[in-house]
């Protein structure tokens, strides 16, 4: 709470002093999670895309990161590197936190993205 002070331009009477509550702000975390697939079917080269998971009820959103040169034999820390970036660059969040696990080696990881 803020206290505010309102004094009369002419003195005429007391001071009015009135508590005005103020909005309390609570950051939560949201999440998103979604799949990593080296992708070979419809790419003129191969490269990661990633597949978000909406609502449900809904198609998966596919995003297609804007570095295509990482190779599939990208460490795990490139590869979530690669999900921040393309996460954001989608989303305009950037993750607090990305955790990757495989699925089928060199080809296909979970992820979950903390925003």
């Amino acid at each position: 709470m803020s206290l505010v002070t309102l004094t009369p331009d002419v003195d005429h009477g007391p001071t009015i002093n009135h508590l005005v509550p103020r909005a309390e702000e609570s950051i939560m975390a949201s999440y998103a999670s979604g799949d990593l697939v080296w992708e070979t079917t419809e790419a003129t080269a191969p490269r990661w895309v990633l597949l978000l998971e909406g609502p449900p009820g809904f198609p998966r959103r596919r995003v297609d990161p804007q570095d295509s040169a990482l190779p599939q034999a990208a460490s795990t820390s490139q590869l979530r590197e690669l999900i921040s970036q393309a996460f954001h660059a989608n989303t305009g969040h950037w993750p607090v936190s990305v955790t990757v696990a495989v699925v089928r080696a060199k080809q296909r990881f979970r992820f979950h993205v903390t925003y």
